[in-house]
């Protein structure tokens, strides 16, 4: 009887850990666009919605927005982030929220067309997103 203990050898390029499954995110930005008949804009939050989670993030900094545009209502913009944040949160709500955003907004805010991709860490992709997009 062979009592010697058989040791795991590590394969190459894993943890030894099971694997984490990969989450299908899906994002949007929101950007400012004070002339409606130009293609300028500049984005000002990130939404992103995964199973039962999402996140909204804004930018920290509002002067490129007030550079395009002195006289934006920097206020208004915060507030509509924060209801997104709030409606996008809520599982019973998100659906509702961004069929609102994608049909009713046009002029001074633009929605992106959804994006999405598999990761692992959905709270590392949501900062990744930002900065890229924000900063």
């Amino acid at each position: 009887m062979n009592t010697e203990k058989r040791v795991r050898k590590p394969v190459r390029g894993t943890t030894g850990w099971p694997e984490a499954e990969p989450v299908r995110l899906e994002f949007f930005l929101l950007s400012y666009a004070p002339h409606a008949l130009r293609e300028e804009s500049i984005p000002f939050a990130v939404v992103a919605a995964w199973d039962d989670s999402a996140d909204v993030q804004v930018v920290n900094n509002w002067q490129r927005i007030v550079a395009l545009d002195p006289e934006a209502d920097i206020e208004l913009l915060t507030a509509l982030a924060c209801e997104i944040r709030d409606k996008v949160r809520a599982m019973d709500q998100r659906e509702k929220m961004v069929l609102l955003m994608k049909d009713s907004w046009s002029n001074a805010i633009r929605l992106t067309p959804g994006k999405g991709y598999l990761t692992i860490n959905p709270e590392a992709a949501v900062k990744a997103l930002v900065s890229q997009y924000l900063l």
